[in-house]
């Protein structure tokens, strides 16, 4: 007959890693992993910042460029050749051609100030209207 031992589980009285330790280094290890996301997340916000910053560069380049365009197309010279180019004979208006109009000719807004109105629908600013 075979003899069966008692063999006696191993109890433990204690926990193997106290539970304050454990705690502590969890916290610890979570805190890491929010610095390092943090970095990463900063540093790609820095590279698409550099990239947008290149491109409103080169935006306001283009906006230089084609504001020079439109200023040397509407040159009385590039008008004229272009006016050339197209065969328009136009000549300067005579005085009889030309409509003045005064601030007394359009009534006015109580509301605004007199004369801004008619100005305004005459399309001139106070700057531009000789009198």
């Amino acid at each position: 007959m075979i003899r069966r031992t008692n063999k006696k589980k191993k109890t433990i009285n204690g926990a193997m890693l106290p539970v304050p330790f454990a705690i502590v280094a969890v916290l610890i290890s979570m805190i890491a992993l929010v610095y390092v996301w943090l970095g990463c997340r900063c540093d790609s916000l820095g590279k698409q910042l550099k990239t947008l910053e290149a491109q409103k560069a080169e935006l306001e380049k283009r906006i230089q460029n084609e504001e020079y365009n439109w200023t040397r197309m509407k040159s009385p010279l590039s008008m004229e050749e272009a006016l050339a180019k197209f065969h328009i004979s136009m000549t300067w208006p005579g005085h009889e051609q030309i409509v003045r109009l005064s601030d007394k000719a359009i009534p006015s807004n109580e509301a605004d100030d007199p004369g801004q109105y008619a100005l305004r629908y005459a399309g001139v600013g106070r700057a531009g209207l000789h009198e």
